[in-house]
């Protein structure tokens, strides 16, 4: 197994904590390392795609030293070399955390210490040469014992990830907890899966289909202040989900659910885009911080709807030559009427089928 760790030393790796989870299983995020200092150069060639791993965050402010914090399974979807740096793409999987996390920082001590553990160093709690951050070879998460899963996972995560000093709240800055799912329909719908899609696993959202989005959310400030509230805004980069505006939502309690039902426009060919989450503070004196990536979808053609108008076409057409009998004489040009309108009809559907190459 591989082991992936994130001690939200920039902000920007502080983020990318809350990407890991709010996306939704199957998606793929991203994970840099620096080479020579937090990782091997060799390490694409000792990984292999579909190897299990899991992503760990290390707390660099715990009372002992460090303390790890295991938040999700995964996939290795590709890794590669870019400058000075080791890129992971990973399908996300499942949640995990353990049911008692003191055993569980003895454990991965006593499995990782010998494959250079990240740990606390020369006692500065800011050093960059405090270990390996990406660990091959190890042995699986799940045969260290005691571990939970799926959504208890996720509530048990983020109820210890917020007291850590990467996450707590001062007065500039707020950090709001998401996990995302996709449904069909409105009410009680079955969970989508991701489809790969132009190499990318994505969500296929059918043309004219009815969809929810679940935000799941935890709200830490609201622990102190019953009157702390920010926002988080549902928008489409590609403005073919209706309703097509932003819609904004109100967080206003500790932890609860968003719902957000929507609709694809109809596109004559496939679209590819993203479900972004924003979120924003009312008052503007805060930031709140949440996840900034979008959730990955494309848009099915609805194969019977252009059937069907098509063939609307081409009935108007041959309704034309019908009436226009009495203009051609002979039984024979009935036919070269009706071929002329199956052609018309044809080119009409070849440009409407067009028009969505276009804008894809």
């Amino acid at each position: 197994m591989l082991y992936l760790f994130n001690s939200a030393y920039r902000a920007g790796f502080t983020t990318n904590v809350l990407n890991t989870l709010y996306l939704p299983k199957g998606c793929v995020n991203k994970y840099r390392y620096t080479v020579g200092r937090n990782v091997d150069s060799s390490i694409c060639d000792r990984v292999k795609l579909g190897d299990e791993l899991i992503i760990v965050f290390i707390d660099r402010y715990g009372e002992e030293g460090y303390r790890f914090h295991p938040l999700r399974e995964g996939e290795l979807h590709r890794c590669y070399p870019e400058g000075d740096h080791i890129f992971f793409e990973v399908k996300l999987l499942d949640y995990v955390y353990p049911k008692n996390l003191e055993d569980f920082q003895d454990q991965i001590k006593r499995s990782l210490d010998s494959l250079d553990l990240p740990r606390l160093t020369r006692g500065d709690r800011q050093a960059t040469d405090d270990g390996t951050y990406a660990i091959p070879g190890a042995a699986p998460l799940r045969e260290l014992g005691g571990m939970i899963s799926s959504d208890s996972a996720w509530t048990s995560c983020v109820d210890q990830l917020h007291r850590a000093k990467a996450f707590i709240p001062d007065a500039h800055n707020e950090y709001l907890f998401l996990r995302a799912t996709i449904q069909t329909g409105v009410n009680q719908g079955h969970t989508l899966d991701v489809e790969i899609y132009k190499g990318i696993p994505r969500f296929s959202l059918t043309a004219e289909g009815s969809y929810c989005l679940r935000l799941f959310y935890k709200y830490p400030p609201q622990q102190t202040d019953s009157m702390r509230v920010s926002k988080v805004s549902i928008e489409d980069e590609n403005n073919v989900i209706v309703p097509r505006v932003a819609r904004a939502y109100t967080v206003d309690k500790l932890a609860d659910e968003i719902t957000f039902t929507f609709s694809v426009t109809s596109w004559p060919r496939q679209l590819a885009g993203q479900i972004l989450a924003n979120t924003q503070q009312p008052d503007g004196l805060v930031k709140t911080h949440g996840p900034d990536v979008g959730i990955p979808y494309r848009v099915k053609q609805n194969i019977w709807r252009g059937v069907m108008t098509l063939l609307a076409i081409l009935l108007m057409g041959v309704s034309g030559a019908a009436l226009g009998l009495d203009i051609l004489t002979g039984g024979w040009h009935v036919f070269v009427k009706i071929a002329a309108a199956a052609l018309q009809a044809s080119a009409i559907y070849y440009l409407y089928w067009r028009l969505g190459h276009k804008v894809q």
